[in-house]
C-alpha cells in the first residue's frame, strides 16, 4: 500500500513496472491524484513496504470521465522511461530516473490518444 493520499475518493492512477535506475530491482511508476495533484511517483518495494525514490508534479494520465489510463513504460534512447502527459494534456513526456530525481523531457504534441505510441527514440 502507499502512504494515506488525503481524502475519500482521491487515488492513484498506476502506470507499470520498470528497472528505473538500472540495479535489476522493479520500480513502480504511478500517478498521485491524476485529476488534482498529477504528481508522477516511484516507488520500489522494499522490506515488504513501498519506499518512494522520487516524485515530481506536473505530470498525468487519466481525465475525469476517461475509460483508460494514458501513460506507459518505455525504454527512449536506451533508457527506461515513463510516458505520461503534461498536466494541461498539450504535451507527451518522457520521464527517467538517475541520481534520486526524475527529470522529464517533452516528446512531442499529444493529439489524442494513440500519441504514445510509435514516438521516435521509444518503444
Amino acid at each position: 500500500a502507499t502512504a494515506y493520499i488525503g481524502t475519500p475518493r482521491r487515488w492513484l492512477a498506476p502506470i507499470g513496472a520498470l528497472d528505473a535506475d538500472g540495479d535489476g530491482r522493479a520500480e513502480f511508476a504511478y500517478v498521485e491524484t491524476p485529476h488534482l495533484g498529477k504528481t508522477l511517483t516511484l516507488v520500489r518495494l522494499d522490506a515488504n513496504r513501498l519506499k518512494k525514490l522520487a516524485a515530481t508534479p506536473g505530470l498525468t494520465v487519466h481525465r475525469i470521465g476517461d475509460s483508460t489510463i494514458e501513460g506507459r513504460i518505455a525504454t527512449c534512447d536506451g533508457r527506461p522511461a515513463v510516458l505520461t502527459l503534461n498536466a494541461d494534456w498539450t504535451r507527451v513526456m518522457a520521464t527517467t530516473f538517475a541520481q534520486g530525481q526524475l527529470s522529464s523531457r517533452d516528446l512531442g504534441r499529444y493529439a489524442g490518444p494513440g500519441s504514445l505510441a510509435n514516438l521516435p527514440g521509444c518503444n
